[in-house]
């Protein structure tokens, strides 16, 4: 495999995610993986974003650069079985406070979840497989059901575009329900090319969005995704900074 920056970056950080997860064999919160909470305890309840660094333990397996793979795919397997222990009865995840009903850590997770899945299903049996899509389902279901509402934030309609099409491809169900969902990024993607966050453009999390959706497409050729990701890319090259970073304080969430 020919040399990869962003390899090389997942070869450096594989300890610091490691170190996230609880793997005490006697704690009520193993596969957990908020040090902050489960460990420091500064804080009350337990970010579920940080379970989707399973994604990240899957892709060192796949790619044969994992320190130990039989650890990476027993800390996979406690991450993703702690997940209903951080699941809302609303069947949603919280990421900044208790009872939050995160459309968007919802659709992390299980987009996260899914693409371990689906990278690892040669390596794991087929009663681990349905165990975990049987954890991942109340999760799709809360996405199914449920819009987020208070905004238009085409980053988190992706990453939930994606979930659903992994879904499909997965266990056959909820068939172009991802279509639905990029119908409302298209609407709201501006002739400009730029995908609306909140009130405008947003540079850096427009590139998460293209990672989203190019991930998308990777799976379906989908024409009309491909035009679409086409006008983003011929906005966004224009905020490529000399040394190669993007965004910062002109884009409206003023990310990176």
């Amino acid at each position: 495999m020919k040399y990869s920056i962003y390899k090389e970056i997942l070869k450096y950080n594989q300890l610091k995610l490691l170190n996230l997860f609880d793997l005490d064999p006697l704690s009520k919160k193993i596969g957990f993986g908020d040090r902050k909470f489960w460990a420091w305890k500064t804080i009350d309840f337990s970010n579920a974003t940080f379970q989707s660094g399973v994604n990240a333990l899957a892709i060192s397996v796949k790619l044969d650069i994992a320190i130990d793979k039989v650890l990476y795919l027993e800390i996979i397997d406690k991450a993703i079985k702690a997940i209903p222990e951080l699941t809302n009865r609303s069947n949603s995840l919280n990421e900044a406070f208790p009872n939050e009903n995160s459309y968007c850590v919802t659709a992390l997770v299980s987009f996260d979840v899914l693409f371990c899945i689906d990278l690892l299903k040669d390596e794991i049996d087929e009663n681990k497989f349905k165990e975990y899509l049987f954890i991942v389902k109340p999760l799709i279901s809360y996405l199914h059901k449920n819009k987020e509402k208070h905004a238009i934030i085409s980053n988190h309609l992706a990453t939930a575009a994606a979930s659903f099409l992994l879904w499909e491809k997965l266990t056959g169900k909820l068939k172009n329900t991802y279509k639905k969902v990029l119908e409302i990024i298209y609407k709201y993607q501006s002739s400009e090319g730029w995908y609306l966050e909140y009130e405008g453009p947003d540079h850096g999390y427009q590139t998460l969005c293209v990672h989203y959706l190019s991930i998308i497409y990777a799976e379906t050729n989908d024409q009309e995704l491909k035009q679409s990701l086409k006008k983003s890319f011929n906005y966004l090259h224009y905020f490529i900074h000399p040394d190669g970073t993007i965004g910062g304080l002109y884009g409206s969430r003023n990310t990176e």
